[in-house]
């Protein structure tokens, strides 16, 4: 990190967690930091994006010390994040979603990290589901219309160590820390002054890309952004979107994707990537249909009734027919895509 873009403080970092429903996972999330996090000073800044899930009332009685934000309406995971890194005091910042957990002083770590990279841009770490196993999205690559239409989670599992998904060094615990594209907001660093100047999260994004589009600015300005696979944190809503969400979700991903390219690379290729996704939609549902009689002979674990309604809802969104400004679901910040 260049010393022209330390932020004074006394505060070593300034952890922020945005909730949506999920104090509970706030909750346990705040106690692994505690449990976890003693060698350096932090605050924790929550911001309640109009939920009105008893978290404020939890966290005063519970942890008082902590800055809780309570929005009137859901202001969406950019404009949440950056309202509360207004009201930061620490030199770093780390974005932390709800339901993740602290292990073995990963914050610190990174802390300590982040000031010895050169040139550091934005930082992540490795994340793990629930049960231990690897979560891919902790790693990301830049969007590009090749690798939006490629990716389907059967070519990630034939070839996951491919250019394409971004990840393929996370996949060798021998490179411990490395240069990449971009890492997932679930767990994300960043000096202070630097995401000043960054202009923060685009606001333009209500969820989804928004962590990708940070770290292609870092990107853009000559930064470098790393991920730190020897340091890790439990994402428990990690798990494929794809496999969770409903149509809305998968549309509002797509949706994401189209705002980065026509902020990054103009309209035309926004155009580009909505008529691939048409595309892409109406032959993996031919592909699907046409398969359906093999699928039921070899009675293969395979869910042709939710992958007909994913690629249906991406056509839909695709000619403009689905709203991706409804109201959602989801826990927090989940960039699989």
């Amino acid at each position: 990190m260049k010393a022209s873009e330390i932020h004074e403080s006394s505060v070593d970092v300034s952890i922020i967690i945005v909730n949506w429903n999920s104090a509970d996972y706030v909750i346990e999330c705040i106690e692994s930091i505690y449990r976890e996090t003693k060698a350096i000073t932090f605050e924790i800044i929550v911001i309640d994006n109009a939920s009105y899930d008893c978290c404020g009332e939890k966290l005063a009685e519970k942890y008082p010390e902590v800055l809780f934000i309570q929005s009137q309406i859901n202001l969406g995971f950019a404009k949440a994040n950056n309202l509360a890194a207004s009201k930061a005091k620490g030199k770093i910042l780390l974005f932390l979603n709800p339901d993740t957990k602290v292990l073995d002083k990963a914050i610190e770590r990174l802390y300590s990290l982040y000031w010895k990279l050169p040139n550091c841009g934005v930082l992540g770490c490795r994340l793990l589901n629930g049960d231990g196993s690897f979560q891919e999205s902790c790693v990301l690559p830049f969007p590009t219309i090749g690798n939006a239409v490629i990716e389907s989670r059967l070519l990630i599992k034939l070839f996951p160590k491919s250019k394409l998904w971004g990840w393929r060094k996370a996949c060798n615990r021998e490179d411990w820390v490395f240069e990449v594209d971009a890492v997932s907001g679930a767990c994300m660093m960043v000096g202070a002054s630097l995401f000043q100047k960054l202009g923060g999260f685009t606001e333009a994004y209500f969820m989804y890309s928004e962590d990708v589009d940070l770290c292609f600015k870092a990107h853009k300005i000559g930064l470098t952004n790393y991920h730190a696979s020897y340091i890790a944190v439990v994402h428990y809503g990690g798990g494929s979107t794809l496999n969770k969400g409903g149509a809305l979700t998968i549309a509002r991903m797509r949706d994401s994707k189209y705002r980065y390219f026509v902020t990054h690379q103009g309209r035309l290729a926004g155009l580009a990537f909505r008529a691939s996704m048409l595309l892409a939609g109406a032959c993996r549902m031919a592909l699907i249909l046409s398969s359906l009689p093999l699928i039921f002979v070899l009675r293969k674990k395979h869910k042709p009734k939710f992958a007909l309604a994913k690629w249906a809802s991406i056509c839909a969104w695709s000619i403009g027919l689905l709203d991706t400004q409804a109201p959602s679901r989801r826990l927090g910040k989940n960039s699989d895509s």
